[in-house]
């Protein structure tokens, strides 16, 4: 090679490596534009916003409408945390001005184990209810593969929601427990008084082809002292055996 050609493919090189500081001076340039400009383009949406009519309501009309809200979506599991998503002052209304809005917590277990797999939501959940009464409805939907359930239990499912919830039993005064008896029982056996001003219970206890049996001498032991007004209490099978001595001692709680 000439010392000709050589020099230019010097020239050529050295033009490569500046042209590719530069291209890459540009895009990381380009990265600090974009990022500013969503960051002016979010600022201007939320100063927007707050001039919609929604935004000129007292919190205490926030916390109506929601609570309105809820009435029409008790049966949909989480739906509180949807108003948490609108915006930061809906969030802030539900998170902190709204105890009654949490006063309800439907878990069902099957199709979303998010509570098992971080408990502390429910303790943060229940929290924000301040010292309102509860109601709880907690639903483990019957597997339609053997091994899904087996899966579960080998987790100790739901052993750590039962954990979560037994420091706020005091408050529980509506209760709804379905699923197979090995999902329910940490819930069932706990010491009394358990549910001290639960008045509404709704018991539905189904059987599996590989656990039908209700454990032999095993009372259910969490609401000997719970003064009940309505009992709903119904199971398939003879997983109680129709001996409603599992409940204890006869009471003015136990069922007729």
């Amino acid at each position: 090679m000439s010392s000709e050609a050589a020099s230019e493919t010097g020239a050529l090189k050295r033009r490569l490596e500046e042209e590719i500081r530069r291209e890459q001076e540009l895009k990381a340039e380009h990265e600090r534009v974009k990022l500013a400009y969503e960051m002016q383009r979010d600022l201007v949406f939320r100063i927007r916003n707050s001039f919609t009519a929604v935004h000129q309501f007292p919190s205490e009309i926030l916390s109506e409408f929601f609570c309105a809200y809820m009435e029409a979506c008790q049966d949909t599991p989480l739906a509180q945390l949807l108003l948490t998503h609108v915006c930061s002052t809906w969030r802030n209304v539900a998170l902190n001005n709204t105890p009654k809005l949490w006063t309800t917590l439907y878990l069902s277990l099957g199709k979303d184990i998010t509570f098992t797999d971080h408990p502390s939501m429910i303790t943060d959940w229940l929290n924000r209810s301040g010292s309102l009464p509860l109601t709880l409805r907690i639903k483990v939907p019957r597997p339609k593969a053997h091994f899904y359930i087996r899966q579960i239990d080998a987790k100790g499912f739901p052993v750590e929601i039962a954990e979560a919830l037994v420091p706020f039993s005091f408050r529980v005064q509506s209760l709804s427990l379905h699923g197979p008896p090995k999902s329910l029982m940490p819930i069932l056996i706990l010491s009394n008084p358990s549910f001290p001003i639960l008045e509404e219970m709704e018991l539905i206890i189904h059987r599996q082809p590989w656990n039908t049996k209700w454990p032999k001498k095993q009372q259910i032991t969490s609401f000997g002292k719970s003064p009940l007004r309505k009992l709903k209490l119904h199971y398939t099978g003879d997983i109680l055996s129709k001996d409603y001595s599992v409940f204890g001692p006869p009471s003015s709680t136990s069922p007729s």
